[in-house]
């Protein structure tokens, strides 16, 4: 009769400390199946699509908007595919990205603890200074950070418990690696 919060069940005893794997097979209503596109053509209608959802069953993609930040996506703690933020519009090819130029924070992902693919953090998102917001998570495939942005640290990094692949790429405010 216990009540888990998002992503968690009922363990034998009752305990809520059995984290679900968000998939295709993952059902009910705070699960969205498919994949999800914030591209700025219709970003109200997007966001309304995942509020309440802790389940993206798909890959989840935010580039090509003017969001401050990700503060939308408070309820999310799982994405079963790839998450990119910043980075090239579906669709999109070179030099076309746009990307999230009016992106200052990662606020809003404070619960996301799996991320089934990649998560990608493009240069496409400059203003971002910070990967706290991130703490929460746990488990991703592989960790991509391209580009020139305002990154100093991995600080927010430290609750990985595991990455099959973490790649840097032209990270030119990074000081330190401290926090993974």
């Amino acid at each position: 009769g216990q009540a888990c919060g998002p992503g968690l069940a009922c363990d034998s005893v009752g305990a809520c400390s059995v984290e679900l794997v968000c998939d295709a097979s993952t059902q009910g209503p705070g699960v969205l199946q498919g994949n999800v596109f914030v591209d700025g053509v219709n970003t109200a209608g997007d966001l309304a699509a995942l509020a309440g959802k802790w389940c993206v069953t798909g890959n989840l993609s935010v580039a090509g908007t003017l969001l401050p930040s990700l503060s939308a996506l408070h309820d999310l703690v799982e994405v079963g595919g790839n998450f990119t933020v910043g980075g090239w519009m579906p669709g999109c090819t070179y030099p076309c990205a746009t990307g999230n130029a009016a992106l200052t924070s990662l606020d809003g992902l404070q619960q996301l603890r799996r991320v089934g693919g990649y998560l990608q953090l493009q240069e496409y998102a400059p203003g971002v200074s910070t990967l706290s917001p991130l703490a929460a998570l746990k488990s991703v495939d592989e960790v991509y950070m391209l580009g020139d942005n305002t990154i100093t640290d991995l600080n927010g990094l430290n609750g990985l418990r595991s990455v099959q692949r973490f790649a840097l790429e032209g990270a030119s405010a990074l000081t330190t690696v401290a926090g993974i």
